[in-house]
């Protein structure tokens, strides 16, 4: 899946990803089999990025085929840049920039942040997956979500209506709404508000 313009992460061995001074990756793609662990060593804004190239066992690139995981550092930033369409892998990120054009969070799994999230200015595609807020005081920005959860610990803020087309959860820590709302716009879902966790209305 990777061109010369890409950084490649190819398999167990790799200890860190070193690319070039340029502070912008066309494309960045894992592949292969097995548990690793990779670092890129310096800060780059990835334009493009592609979740798994997956060799099977009779040696042929599958590049839509298999699974993959992978989880950034509560202090790490990830800005997918490219102006083009962008599918958000269901991962735990820490700081997520998503700013550009339309991004599609992937329908299936949790996307986990656990310090900002920036979202597009284009269109969010949302359908099927959940966004949980899993880090210590942060703020809930406007965007679209499908379902919400909020945990981890301390204090999420809310910095404009939204509405939600799934369900609101919150576990183990505090939801601060304000003054704004939290409306879907048709019927159903489901508020959960766990033993120790709250819901704060009108910052009361």
């Amino acid at each position: 899946c990777c061109h010369a313009d890409s950084v490649s992460s190819p398999g167990p061995r790799d200890p860190a990803i070193s690319p070039a001074a340029a502070a912008i990756l066309h494309q960045m793609c894992v592949s292969r089999q097995n548990v690793w662990r990779h670092c890129i060593n310096t800060p780059h804004s990835i334009l493009r990025f592609y979740e798994l190239s997956r060799y099977l066992s009779d040696g042929a690139d599958r590049s839509t085929g298999g699974t993959a995981t992978a989880n950034f550092g509560c202090g790490s930033t990830l800005n997918i840049a490219s102006s083009l369409p962008q599918t958000i892998p269901a991962f735990n990120y820490g700081n997520l920039n998503v700013n550009g054009g339309n991004r599609v969070l992937i329908s299936t799994g949790t996307i986990g942040i656990c310090g900002t999230y920036t979202p597009t200015t284009g269109t969010t595609t949302f359908a099927g997956n959940t966004l949980n807020f899993n880090g210590t005081n942060q703020n809930i920005p406007v965007s679209s979500y499908n379902h919400l959860t909020i945990s981890g610990s301390g204090t999420k803020i809310l910095m404009g209506n939204i509405t939600p087309t799934g369900n609101l959860t919150i576990n183990g820590s505090a939801l601060n709404i304000g003054s704004y709302s939290i409306n879907r716009n048709t019927a159903g879902g489901l508020l959960s508000i766990a033993a120790g966790a709250s819901l704060i209305i009108q910052g009361t």
